[in-house]
């Protein structure tokens, strides 16, 4: 019975929106945790807007958030 709400809670962790800028784009998930790509760098920020991470790619940076998903 658990597990439903488990795989539908990591779900919601790693879907993004997407919001494109002139300079980049900003993806952030139903957590709050936002990426922002500027230039090269993607910066993870948490949902308190603290920054976390500065990454060299997007797949690094994603998997910055989900180093805060809760444990199974």
């Amino acid at each position: 019975q658990g597990r439903p709400s488990t795989v539908a809670d990591i779900r919601v962790w790693r879907t993004y929106k997407t919001e494109t800028y002139g300079n980049g784009r900003s993806m952030k998930n139903a957590i709050g945790f936002t990426i922002l790509e500027l230039g090269k760098n993607f910066k993870v920020y948490n949902p308190y807007n603290a920054l976390i991470g500065i990454y060299n790619s997007e797949d690094q940076a994603r998997r910055r958030v989900q180093r805060e998903e809760p444990k199974r």
